[in-house]
């Protein structure tokens, strides 16, 4: 077994592979997003010359910012942006308590809307979005100011644990006290105080924070967060904010301030814009508003010597020479990230800006050529003879005279330089790129108004190409959702898990909720609830419309508990419509059954049971009264036509002796005979049928007589 590792050997580690990371510093990597963030930011090319059009086209920022907003809507434009699935039967309210606790966490405890919005640009922008997702403990300190305190109020401030009295003076004053024995209020001499107290409490939250793209590590040659064997970041933080996590505020001190110059040129180019020059250090800052570099490193290393290395998390302070601040095993790394257009077996893809760059260049230039093209044209250059007056001519006052030297004629003499328009031809090299960026990015632009065979498109056409584009948008989405917005939350889920240790009460949909997820399941499966394939709102609406249609159809004709369709089924439909209506929340509009309140239960009677038996009772006697006439009459029915089809049976008998023996002796008159009397037979049971029948009607009317109700006083 190998000896244990020093801390001074894991420093040196974490340090090479931080600066050997991709993107770190210097590199292709770097350099690429250095160069999208100047096409975006639209400056200069250096190649322009002067005297001819130097403009720049902004296709890189427009294509990003026209995807953001159906991305962030997409996402932010339903009420719960994830939801939890349970694993078993026992996790159904865990799952429900999961989706609503880990929503709020990300729109309520963190800014979620920014979150999303630096994921997406970051991506769109530089290659990858980063989302750090982590567990936080910090300590806050609020400070109270209180004058005028007597005694028992000074005690019962200042006997907390987490207060702590940072000024304090007191003085004789007065109170007003009744007097025991007349009962009468009198001044009476007291002691008062002013306090200024710090109140000191431990905030225990989850944390996204949003990685700039320069300041995020990553191991050369990693595929996957999974198979990295570092991952990392970069973070400013003032001694402040160290001091507040816990640490000694004498080792924060010794701490290298931090300067811009140990950063890369892609960390420059952000800020170039803004500032004329990066910032040479913060050595000027005094005290706890002094900035530090702090590298919050996952390293795969095998630290115990053991020959197993183990996932670590190693914190330094200071880019060179960095201090070790923390050392311990890790559980999982913190990094949720996406990438809009992965490439595959590899960490990072490509972005928005790297398959639109070329385009905005290739638009500059057409777009220089055509104003320097219009400028000639309007502008034309001439060939002159010696006899003009070039004092005239140079002079381009509308209207103005040129004078011809000698009395020359003023033809052949000047000769205008004619410059071929390329108006045609440059609109068309436009429009051409912007199909090539609506086919790279999904964004659908109808240039209709620089296009002449745009009004021999068909809506079909058009539609198609709408289709087109909105396809491949919805792709990139559906990356983000089952990459870092499934990641972040997944994350938020395992972290409260684990270190949440004691319940916490939150105002989910305006009601009250105590959360304690100890309990829960952190594998519970997770759907993202997006509306991806729904970007048009109106179709969506009448899809949901046709539904609910159906559902109040189902509803009114088989009663809302029918195996079908319930209220709640119908309550979702109309949720989701007012959500692809642009409402953030159905509540205002309609009440959840589920939610609804109990109905009130009538107050108690001591003789509530009794009367009940006594009406049941009665309702019992009536259904035997009404019923046994109707069983009597039931049952001589059967009998009689019992009898009626034996008798039937007997006659076809005699009748079919009869024709025989008739057949035998040729005597007609006695098969007639027989005939004859089984006819009376039959009529005589039709008869005593029929009686039957009358005698149950009338007990019938009898029972049901008796039934009612008897007036009062009778």
């Amino acid at each position: 077994m190998a000896a244990k590792m020093t801390d001074d050997e894991l420093v040196a580690i974490a340090a090479r592979e931080a600066f050997q990371s991709l993107g770190f510093l210097s590199g292709r990597l770097s350099e690429e997003r250095r160069l999208a963030m100047a096409y975006y930011n639209g400056e200069p090319y250096g190649d322009e010359i002067d005297g001819s059009s130097a403009v720049v086209t902004t296709e890189v920022r427009d294509t990003i910012e026209a995807m953001l907003p159906s991305f962030l809507k997409t996402f932010m434009g339903s009420e719960d942006v994830v939801e939890f699935e349970p694993e078993t039967p026992s996790d159904e309210a865990s799952a429900k308590q999961a989706t609503d606790y880990c929503n709020y966490i990300f729109t309520k405890d963190n800014n979620g809307f920014h979150v999303l919005y630096s994921l997406f640009k970051d991506a769109f922008l530089s290659k990858l979005g980063v989302t750090k997702v982590y567990w936080s403990e910090t300590e806050r300190v609020r400070e109270e100011r209180y004058t005028g305190l007597y005694d028992p109020q000074f005690v019962a401030l200042t006997e907390v644990d987490e207060v702590e009295v940072a000024e304090h003076s007191e003085y004789q004053g007065q109170i007003a006290q009744a007097d025991p024995g007349t009962g009468q209020t009198q001044m009476m001499p007291a002691t008062q105080h002013d306090v200024v107290l710090k109140r000191k409490s431990k905030v225990k939250r989850v944390k996204l924070q949003p990685v700039p793209p320069e300041q995020f590590m990553v191991s050369r040659r990693a595929t996957t967060s999974e198979d990295a064997i570092m991952l990392g970041d970069w973070m400013l933080y003032t001694a402040s904010e160290l001091v507040a996590e816990g640490y000694d505020k004498d080792l924060v001190d010794s701490l290298p301030s931090a300067a811009e110059t140990t950063f890369n040129e892609e960390r420059i180019q952000r800020f170039i814009v803004d500032d004329d020059a990066p910032e040479l250090g913060d050595d000027s800052q005094d005290g706890q508003a002094r900035r530090i570099w702090v590298g919050d490193l996952y390293l795969k290393v095998d630290y115990d010597g053991d020959g197993i290395a183990e996932l670590r998390r190693v914190r330094l302070a200071g880019m060179e020479n960095g201090k070790l601040l923390e050392n311990e095993l890790a559980d999982g790394q913190p990094y949720a990230y996406f990438s809009p257009i992965p490439m595959t077996h590899k960490f990072y893809g490509l972005s928005i800006a790297d398959v639109t760059r070329d385009m905005q260049l290739i638009k500059s230039t057409v777009t220089r050529q055509l104003l320097d093209n219009m400028y000639r044209t309007n502008n034309a250059r001439s060939a002159v003879s010696d006899k003009v007056n070039m004092d005239d001519l140079l002079n381009p006052v509308p209207g103005g005279v040129v004078r011809m030297l000698g009395g020359a004629a003023p033809e052949g003499q000047i000769m205008p330089l004619e410059t071929a328009p390329i108006m045609q031809e440059a609109i068309g090299v436009l429009n051409y790129v912007d199909g090539i960026l609506e086919a790279r990015s999904g964004t659908y632009q109808n240039n209709v108004g620089f296009d002449p065979n745009s009004i021999n498109k068909t809506a079909t056409a058009a539609n198609l190409s709408s289709n087109s584009s909105q396809l491949r948008q919805e792709m990139i989405a559906r990356i983000a959702a089952e990459t870092g917005v499934k990641s972040i939350f997944r994350k938020i889920l395992e972290l409260v898990c684990k270190h949440q240790d004691e319940p916490r009460t939150v105002r989910i949909n305006k009601v009250w909720t105590m959360m304690d997820p100890r309990s829960w399941n952190d594998q519970m499966g997770l759907t993202i609830n997006v509306g991806l394939g729904t970007n048009n709102k109106d179709q969506m609406l009448a899809h949901l419309a046709a539904i609910a249609a159906k559902q109040e159809q189902i509803l009114m004709q088989l009663g809302p508990n029918n195996p079908l369709c319930t209220l709640e089924n119908y309550y979702h439909t109309l949720a989701k419509m007012v959500e692809n209506g642009g409402f953030r929340s159905p509540d205002p509009f309609f009440t959840d059954p589920s939610k609804s309140p109990t109905p009130p239960q009538p107050p108690s009677n001591p003789h509530a049971g009794a009367q009940v038996q006594a009406q049941t009772d009665l309702q019992k006697e009536q259904m035997r009264l009404q019923a046994e006439p109707q069983i009597e009459q039931l049952k001589g029915q059967i009998e009689t036509d019992r009898a009626i089809r034996i008798a039937q049976i007997n006659a076809d008998a005699t009748i079919e002796a009869a024709r025989i023996k008739a057949g035998q002796d040729g005597s007609i008159a006695q098969m007639q005979a027989s005939m004859d009397g089984m006819q009376t037979v039959l009529q005589h049971l039709f008869d005593a049928s029929q009686n039957n029948q009358d005698r149950a009607l009338q007990a019938q009317q009898a029972a049901q007589a008796q039934a009612q109700p008897q007036p009062a006083g009778s």
